[in-house]
């Protein structure tokens, strides 16, 4: 099945009845986060304050829950599934194209057997040949 019906992350056309802060005209839709131009391609979240976050939930060893709910956004809770264990995961985003770029990423991680190959796909890049040329460490 292809990214869309894959069941993994999918879109809900169901009618939310919400307006948007400062829409009083019964817009239904945000135009600030409708289009590729306004989508998070990568995190924009302060690595140091994700860490952090992940690294209390260990310390307080709440790391099995029963639901994990984030927005799409830049996918940065993917990181947090490295230390949690949920039952299940829903994200959710107000942005159409951006659940678009989270069902391609999440068909990405599916076929990629290894990091290297999530990355090399992810760039349309070679990271074997980066790193025979300049090292694992990059230079």
């Amino acid at each position: 099945r292809d990214a869309a019906t894959s069941g993994r992350l999918a879109h809900c056309d169901r009618e939310w009845p919400f307006m948007p802060i400062g829409h009083d005209n019964g817009v239904k839709t945000s135009s600030t986060f409708a289009h590729w131009s306004n989508c998070y391609l990568a995190s924009n979240d302060p690595f140091g304050e994700t860490l952090h976050s992940i690294f209390s939930l260990v310390r307080a060893n709440f790391l099995d829950v029963d639901r994990f709910v984030s927005v799409v956004g830049s996918f940065v809770a993917l990181q947090f599934l490295v230390a949690l264990r949920p039952r299940s995961i829903h994200f959710f985003d107000m942005n159409r194209c951006q659940i678009r770029w989270a069902q391609m990423l999440c068909e990405l991680i599916a076929i990629s057997k290894t990091p290297q190959q999530f990355i090399s796909r992810i760039f349309a890049r070679s990271v074997a040949a980066f790193e025979s040329r300049l090292g694992s460490g990059g230079r």
